[in-house]
Formats: C-alpha cells, structure tokens, sequence
C-alpha cells in the first residue's frame, strides 16, 4: 500500500490478487474484543478527519443500502452493498445480503471482497459495544436482547465483552425463534443464563442494558417500561418508517448518541419521531466518536437513561476490512482471485 501501515498493520501487496473471504472466515479471523478496539479507532477518526465518508445512499424502496469511505492514512478505500430482505427468514436465509470490499488507496485494485453480511453483523454489534462501554452501568449483569435476527448474536456477545453480564433475556415475535437463539446464545456464552420472555415490557424491566435489533414499525419500549439507570443500544429502525424507540424514552434519556448523528437525525424513524415532537434537540445527539475520542471525559453515571442509536458507520467498516485484509495476508488458505486474469 502506498500509505503508512494501517490500524490492521496490512502492507499487502498488489500483484497478488484479490482475498475472498466467506461469512465464516470473516468470524473466524476476528473476535468481538479486536473488532470493538478497531470501530472505537474509526469511530474517533471519522470526527477527528483522517477517515471521510459520504452519506449512505439507498435505492426506492428502502431495500439495498450503500455505503463508502476511504483514508489515506490506512491507505484504502472501502464499499459496501447491502440488501435487506426480511422475507429471507422464512427461507432459512440471512436478512442481509452484500458484498464488503476493500481497494488500494493508491492505485484502486480491490485487495479484498468479503460478506457482508458478518461485516455488517460484526462492526454493528462492536459499534454498541464501545457505546455500552462508555455509556453503560459498571456493574451492569442483566442484558435484554429484542429481537433474535442477524444482528443480535453479536449485539451480546459485545455487551457481554465489555460488561459483567451474568443473565441474557431474549424477546422475539415469535417464541420458537427465541428459544432457538437462546441454544445459540447457551453454546457461544455458557457460562450465562439465557431466559426467553414472551412481552417486551416484561423482558426491560429489570435490564440493565436493552439492545434492539428489529424491522419494528411502531415502538417497541416507552419510558415507563425501562428502570432509571439502563442503557439502550437502538441499532435497527434504519428508515423513517420504522421505529424500535419511544419518544418518552428519548424525552427521558440524559444523553442521547449516534454513530452518526447526521445520518440518525434524518433517516432513523423512531429519532425523527422524537424531534417532531420537541423531545429531542437533534443538535444535542452526541457522535459516538467524540464521546470516546482523546480528550473527552465520559459522563460520570449517577443513574438515568442513555441512548445510542446506529444507522450504520461506513468508517467503522472500512476499518473493520482493514483488520481483515491485514489478517488474511497472514493466514494460510485464504483465497484469492485476480480480477486482471
């Protein structure tokens, strides 16, 4: 690369064509804890500018999604197309459906194309985790997670890399789902107790972080559900017309951020409600990147609700392929194709 050695410490060289790598692979190259340090990096060189990136762009119809960025310090530039089919599900297939890639800052050849699937699934989830880490209780032990769809899997195993989590209370639509995931949740985290609720209000009560990953249209938890020192980590109801989050809970919240806040005061539906009806000041949605950032000082917890919201970061992804090319080049058996063949 023509640039200095990126986060991801890769120097790949160009004549040697471009890494695929499946869903699996991406997992299996990194864990939650490395993704977390690398999306909390991006997210403070989105503010601070060596990263730039340009509003995320979706097709009518609200289904496929694109995003991009690039930085000449990491040397490289990412893109990313997703399609959201909720429809999938019913067909044993994953909800997100794309490609992830990465291109030689200098001299534009793609070095890398993954799934993007669990890139989106991986940087979203560690994304809520540098929230939960700044914004949630120290001592936080119960985690409840609303909804059981591609994104929540990592959404715990985040929270539960970065706070004491000794119990994980699932809620879905639809029971069997549930508890198919908390089997899931039993192998990958055994030494939690997972317990299926069948109602929201019930599943928040006594959480001390809420995580929502859904497709909801209206919201799925008011003020008077949440107890007074939780945090919300918010990260479906990426267009207007959807909504995970009530305006009370966003009236009530002491500190509100986002990802991206541009993008979250104009496209997620459940911030937009809250703005219309005067309980939230967009001006006061806090960048997650410069919540954590050098310098500034988190906000002491003396109990209250805490927000954070993600429409998606493409900073955050282009310093997740960055992690992932620099660990590719390193393992044996990866696969590479050359375009120019």
């Amino acid at each position: 690369m023509s640039a200095a050695p990126s986060a991801g410490g890769a120097q790949a060289p160009t004549a040697s064509g471009t890494v695929l790598l499946s869903g699996s692979e991406v997992r299996a190259l990194v864990s939650i804890g490395d993704v977390i340090e690398a999306v909390e990096q991006a997210a403070i060189e989105r503010v601070s500018g060596p990263v730039s990136a340009v509003p995320r762009v979706g097709l009518p119809g609200g289904g496929t999604l694109l995003m991009a960025a690039q930085s000449a310090e990491r040397g490289g530039v990412a893109a990313k197309i997703v399609s959201i089919a909720p429809g999938n599900r019913a067909a044993g297939l994953a909800t997100i459906q794309g490609l992830a890639s990465w291109f030689d800052y200098t001299t534009r050849q793609p070095l890398l194309v993954a799934d993007a699937t669990a890139v989106t699934a991986l940087r979203t989830g560690a994304l809520s985790g540098v929230a939960t880490r700044a914004l949630a209780p120290p001592d936080a032990a119960v985690l409840t997670m609303v909804g059981v769809g591609g994104q929540a899997l990592s959404q715990v195993a985040a929270v539960a890399a970065v706070r004491p989590i000794r119990q994980v209370q699932v809620v879905s639509l639809h029971r069997e789902t549930a508890e198919q995931f908390r089997e899931r949740l039993l192998d990958s985290l055994p030494d939690r107790s997972v317990v299926v609720f069948d109602d929201v209000a019930t599943a928040v009560r006594d959480a001390d972080i809420v995580c929502l990953a859904t497709t909801a249209g209206s919201a799925l938890i008011e003020d008077r559900d949440l107890n007074r020192d939780v945090h919300v980590n918010a990260v479906g109801a990426y267009r207007p017309d959807m909504k995970e989050i009530g305006v009370s809970v966003f009236a009530a919240a002491c500190l509100v951020c986002a990802d991206d806040p541009q993008g979250a005061t104009h496209e997620a539906g459940d911030l937009m409600a809250a703005i219309a009806a005067g309980a939230l000041d967009p001006a006061s949605v806090v960048d997650l990147g410069a919540l954590v950032g050098p310098g500034q000082v988190r906000p002491a917890r003396s109990g209250g609700i805490t927000v954070f919201k993600s429409v998606g970061s493409a900073a955050a992804d282009l310093a997740l392929l960055d992690l992932l090319l620099a660990r590719a080049i390193a393992a044996p058996g990866i696969r590479r194709f050359d375009f120019a063949g």
